[in-house]
């Protein structure tokens, strides 16, 4: 898109922005192939709900979404026959989207419980799963021995003291959670932390339903959440949307979005509730529009904390300029 006369800074958050959208897509649609019409209007409208905040967090070119954006796979996995080549593609997919970026693993392991039950609780499709990890593994294990020889070209290390668990930490962070949310729940930034509300609702339902698998996912959701809270790297951010806390936990509004698209995929879609829903959305990507100008202009002046800073692109141009008229 760049060779074809895009400029970078408005193709690179187009593609990043359609890589977060990828995954609500992909089940939207395997939904409504599957006659989940209700099912498929969640996923489709999910982002459109989301506060701005988070449409900016996930349109950044910062590798926040890659990995998720790998589980749009997931879906199509079930139109391969065969119970140990599903496991082998299952594994594929999630271990290069936790090699992509660690915040696509809670997910992951929800998929892994649920799907578990699909197959029947398979110990073909487990050992699919271990031989499709593979490549990930060897990927993982030939970047990592790339680097140490190179030091001088990493920009960003994760080391395994990052990964431990700091109980310190752990009851700070439970004592102002809003930061590690912000952005993730419907309509406000700062309704964050109430994104793990649904989640227990949710698995509430479907115990009480008889879908305990499904409930047990969503519950493992929700203790592996908090206890992440506690993992050093977790704590490598701030509330700015630039270098966001939130990040570490992008998946919870696209597990939301499912477990709400499983609870309601037998429910009839009307006509007056495709309208009605029409209506909201289009209300709400008009209000975040107007809102926009003031978010920015909010967001940068409120990046004190970020390790990287954002400018204005009027203003590097300027700042560019004025470089190449010294040089000359």
């Amino acid at each position: 898109f760049v060779r074809l006369g895009g400029a970078p800074w408005v193709v690179l958050p187009l593609v990043t922005a359609f890589l977060a959208m990828l995954p609500f897509w992909s089940f939207a649609l395997w939904c409504r192939r599957n006659d989940a019409s209700v099912a498929a209007l969640v996923f489709a409208a999910f982002p459109l709900l989301l506060p701005m905040e988070w449409t900016m967090i996930t349109s950044m070119p910062r590798g926040f979404v890659h990995g998720l954006a790998v589980l749009a796979c997931l879906p199509w996995i079930k139109l391969v026959s065969g119970s140990i080549l599903r496991g082998a593609l299952f594994g594929l997919v999630v271990s290069f989207a936790v090699v992509n970026n660690p915040n696509a693993l809670i997910a992951g392991i929800a998929a892994g419980i649920v799907w578990w039950k699909l197959e029947h609780r398979s110990l073909k499709w487990i050992s699919g799963i271990l031989v499709g990890a593979i490549p990930a593994i060897g990927w993982q294990w030939w970047a990592s021995h790339f680097f140490d020889d190179r030091p001088w070209e990493v920009i960003h290390r994760l080391t395994p003291a990052e990964l431990a668990f700091d109980l310190s930490l752990f009851w700070q962070a439970l004592r102002s959670p809003s930061v590690f949310f912000r952005g993730l729940f419907p309509f406000h930034a700062e309704l964050g932390i109430l994104i793990l509300v649904p989640l227990i609702i949710l698995a509430v339902v479907l115990w009480k339903r008889g879908d305990r698998t499904y409930a047990l996912a969503l519950t493992m959701v929700f203790v592996g959440t908090v206890i992440a809270l506690g993992v050093i790297k977790v704590h490598n951010g701030c509330s700015s949307i630039f270098f966001p806390l939130s990040r570490m936990f992008l998946a919870l509004p696209l597990i939301f979005a499912a477990a709400l698209a499983y609870v309601l995929r037998n429910a009839k879609l009307r006509s007056g509730n495709v309208i009605a829903i029409a209506i909201l959305a289009v209300l709400l990507v008009g209000w975040k529009a107007a809102w926009l100008p003031a978010t920015i202009k909010h967001e940068l002046a409120s990046q004190e904390c970020a390790f990287v800073r954002e400018e204005p692109i009027s203003m590097i141009t300027e700042r560019c300029k004025r470089i190449e008229m010294a040089a000359d």
